[in-house]
């Protein structure tokens, strides 16, 4: 019974060998075949038992995929005419600084791009900083600031602020409103209701809403449609997506 086991796990060494070969693409060479198949033969005329005659027939197949594997590998280095890493290794230590740094410029693809500070930008930034106010005006209030001659006659910002607060929650009550039954609205159907010189105003805004988190959009990958799910508080998304959605003149999204 010694025998056996001892023909057993001798086996069993021989096809986990064999797996290891096939699953790490290790070269197939490393393995005797020749001495492997001698080493079948005198297990199998030691120990003559079902159990090894089955793993005797499993560690032949085993085999054969090797035999393949060599094949393949001696295919594959003729057709690349024995160009492996060996000789490449040779020829980089063997090339010029000059001819790598060339190799590496023409290959190179980087994927991350970063700058650096400049002298000429050094001036702009402090050619900036010189036109920039005196202290006494930077200290002074927003309102002084808008009463010099250099903001007469523009906008003030801070009436454009509260208007465009007021139309935005005009417009979340709009969609609350309108999705009452289905709980969700057609986007095109929605941003194009008051015709449309307002269409890009009523999606301007829409995407206001919707990145605050009173709102979400979906499009149906299939059909193409596309809703507004409104919500009356306010969501923090755990996970946050953009959707890039174009409108073009006449109401067209694409």
């Amino acid at each position: 019974m010694s025998s056996v086991r001892v023909a057993k796990e001798e086996l069993e060494r021989l096809i986990g060998l064999c797996e290891t070969i096939v699953k790490t693409g290790t070269d197939p060479y490393n393995i005797d075949v020749k001495a492997l198949l001698s080493k079948l033969r005198s297990i199998l005329e030691k120990a003559r038992n079902t159990e090894i005659l089955v793993l005797d027939a499993e560690t032949l197949y085993r085999v054969a995929l090797i035999v393949a594997l060599q094949h393949r590998w001696l295919k594959d280095r003729a057709a690349s005419l024995f160009v492996d890493s060996q000789i490449i290794g040779l020829k980089i230590l063997s090339a010029d600084k000059k001819q790598l740094a060339a190799a590496l410029v023409g290959s190179w693809r980087p994927i991350v791009s970063s700058e650096q500070l400049t002298v000429y930008m050094f001036a702009k930034g402090l050619e900036h900083f010189h036109s920039l106010p005196t202290k006494q005006i930077r200290t002074s209030t927003a309102a002084e600031l808008l009463e010099l001659p250099e903001f007469k006659g523009l906008p003030n910002e801070f009436q454009q602020r509260e208007v465009v607060d007021e139309n935005i929650r005009n417009i979340h009550r709009e969609m609350l409103a309108m999705s009452r039954d289905s709980g969700k609205i057609d986007y095109v159907a929605f941003i194009s209701k008051d015709g449309p010189e307002k269409i890009f105003e009523r999606a301007y805004l829409t995407a206001f809403v919707v990145s605050e988190g009173y709102a979400e959009i979906s499009k149906n990958p299939i059909t193409g449609e596309i809703v507004i799910i409104p919500y009356v508080r306010k969501r923090n998304r755990k996970e946050v997506s953009s959707l890039a959605i174009t409108v073009q003149d006449g109401g067209k999204v694409v």
